[in-house]
């Protein structure tokens, strides 16, 4: 990535496909295929919103006294953090992302709209 580590690619491909599979690029770590991307500045970013996610779940599930608010977010961090494992193995692109930024928006209205009165 010489000379792209801090702005990346974007949705270019860099070249490295004869090395991979023979014909594209393939990179099968969502982490790295946002470094690849968007550089570190957009990895950075991306990590930045993975821990608020994380934090905002665990602030909202401790402050909260009602137990089917709970379990909702408790259900919730199980998603989220069935997709950072899976982040290893696959990169997400199309609806997956989506759904994606759908649990990030769960991630904080819930926790929020349930807190205590």
């Amino acid at each position: 990535m010489s000379g792209h580590w801090l702005t990346g690619y974007g949705f270019a491909d860099p070249g490295w496909g004869a090395k991979i599979d023979g014909n594209r690029t393939d990179i099968v770590n969502h982490y790295l295929l946002e470094l690849c991307r968007y550089g570190l500045v957009g990895l950075v970013l991306f990590l930045a919103v993975l821990f608020t996610s994380v934090k905002r779940l665990f602030s909202g599930f401790w402050q909260i006294t009602n137990d089917a608010d709970r379990w909702l977010i408790w259900c919730i961090g199980a998603s989220l953090f069935g997709v950072l494992l899976t982040f290893n193995s696959v990169a997400l692109f199309g609806m997956p992302m989506v759904m994606l930024y759908v649990i990030f928006g769960l991630c904080v209205a819930v926790p929020a709209s349930s807190q205590k009165k």
